[in-house]
């Protein structure tokens, strides 16, 4: 799914901690109510309410603290990966921010892809002011440089613009039917994934993500 109308992730850690704290905080009660029955011999009862007080005052001192150490518990047990995935992404988008030139951006953005996706070439197409056309940068090492160019309203353009994000193209011969009419061009980049570069409402390009290396595919 393109947007996640709930964060799973959130509502099951947040249940597996409530629920945990809940059994601990029914445990922790019925062992000091316990407790002090035995050791008084019955004189103070399960139903005492100076006991019953006592004990709800150390579990609220123990409840934060015990949240916490769940929390990071569960955290580091099932979701180790997504908190590397976000804090990964979050020092890249502050990385991206402090770059100046436009070049350092695509070389940014290339690092990153080499990294993560892995892909034996790719070329990052971006608007030219001037005609409008998006056209394949060649100003940063390791770019792959072509002559092919898209004109605004190519359906390509049209369809990174206004529908899809991430195009996943996994045979030039199925090709989406608004993509028909781009056939040879894409069958010459040979890309199998291409992702819109946007800012606002304009489109400023998009980055052609060639076949993964080591035998890999790319995931749809």
């Amino acid at each position: 799914m393109q947007y996640r109308f709930l964060d799973t992730d959130r509502i099951i850690s947040e249940g597996v901690i409530y629920g945990s704290l809940g059994a601990l905080l029914v445990l922790a009660y019925l062992v000091v109510t316990g407790a002090a029955f035995y050791i008084t011999n019955g004189l103070i009862q399960a139903n005492n309410p100076v006991l019953i007080a006592l004990t709800l005052f150390a579990i609220a001192l123990a409840f934060t603290p015990m949240r916490l150490r769940l929390e990071r518990s569960i955290d580091e047990a099932f979701f180790k990966q997504r908190r590397a995935f976000e804090s990964r992404l979050e020092q890249f988008a502050r990385a991206l921010t402090q770059s100046v030139e436009l070049a350092d951006s695509v070389l940014l953005v290339k690092q990153e892809l080499d990294e993560t996706v892995m892909p034996r070439y790719l070329f990052a197409f971006l608007r030219n002011p001037g005609t409008g056309e998006y056209e394949a940068f060649k100003d940063t090492p390791g770019i792959g440089q072509t002559d092919i160019r898209f004109r605004p309203e190519s359906q390509l353009i049209r369809l990174l613009d206004t529908e899809q994000p991430i195009l996943y193209i996994s045979n030039s011969l199925t090709l989406p039917p608004e993509l028909v009419s781009e056939r040879a061009r894409l069958a010459v980049l040979n890309t199998p994934v291409i992702a819109r570069l946007q800012s606002g409402k304009r489109l400023n390009g998009f980055m052609a993500l060639g076949p993964r290396g080591h035998g890999l595919r790319h995931a749809a």
